[in-house]
């Protein structure tokens, strides 16, 4: 297994243009990963030994690299999705999650049912789709919020706070609505989350009245009108 390919999502290795792409770059660094290899769009068992022996115990190892596979498996951008929201019906009623933000406080979603509409947004830095969304997102967030709209920015990337802060102001719009981190991927887990960004539409009654692959601007106004339906 020292040379086995680790082939790393093909819009990571593709995507030269991203937008976000030196900042995944210097994330993978900081675990001692080498640019050349992330660049190439290939890792290898050998590179990840390399990257993460020096001074760190077994355990943090294995840590690391289950970490950092698994935030390359589920961060992936969702590919050509189509424009229509598909009505859930996997979920007649939202999964009762918590939820961490990133200045550490915590609640659930039993705490907005009866009071809002929460539109739960999973993103990664690595998803061009997702960064592409955010503008959008932020619109909503400053028109709908203080009608009852709550939207929750879950993060796929599997890190911790304190480094998404760092590299949060990069994003090309400044984010107010809130951040949650999900480093151990349970919230991913618990709304079947395949591809992001993915975006699930929750009712006051804590019902799930729509989910959606993907981003394209034509979505908007769907959105727009479901939102305005529901509050």
């Amino acid at each position: 297994m020292r040379g086995a390919l680790i082939p790393l999502n093909p819009q990571f290795s593709a995507g030269a243009n991203h937008p976000l792409l030196p900042t995944i770059i210097d994330i993978a660094v900081t675990y001692g990963l080498k640019k050349r290899d992330l660049q190439s769009g290939l890792l290898t068992a050998e590179t990840l030994r390399r990257g993460t022996l020096a001074g760190k115990t077994p355990t943090s190892i294995l840590c690391i690299i289950l970490c950092f596979a698994g935030a390359l498996l589920i961060a992936g951008c969702a590919s050509a999705p189509g424009p229509e929201l598909t009505e859930a019906t996997q979920y007649p009623r939202a999964p009762d999650t918590s939820f961490e933000y990133m200045d550490g406080s915590t609640n659930s979603l039993a705490d907005y049912l009866g009071k809002s509409v929460v539109l739960v947004n999973f993103w990664g830095l690595r998803c061009q789709n997702c960064i592409e969304e955010m503008p959008f997102l932020e619109r909503l967030h400053n028109k709908y919020g203080s009608r009852g709209l709550v939207i929750l920015g879950i993060n796929t990337d599997g890190v911790d706070s304190a480094l998404l802060e760092k590299f949060m102001p990069q994003l090309p719009v400044k984010v107010s609505y809130p951040i949650v981190i999900d480093p151990e991927f349970a919230l991913a887990d618990a709304y079947q989350m395949m591809a992001a960004p993915l975006t699930v539409v929750i009712a006051k009654d804590g019902t799930v009245r729509y989910r959606h692959e993907g981003y394209e601007p034509d979505i908007e106004g769907v959105y727009i009108r479901l939102i305005e339906e529901l509050l």
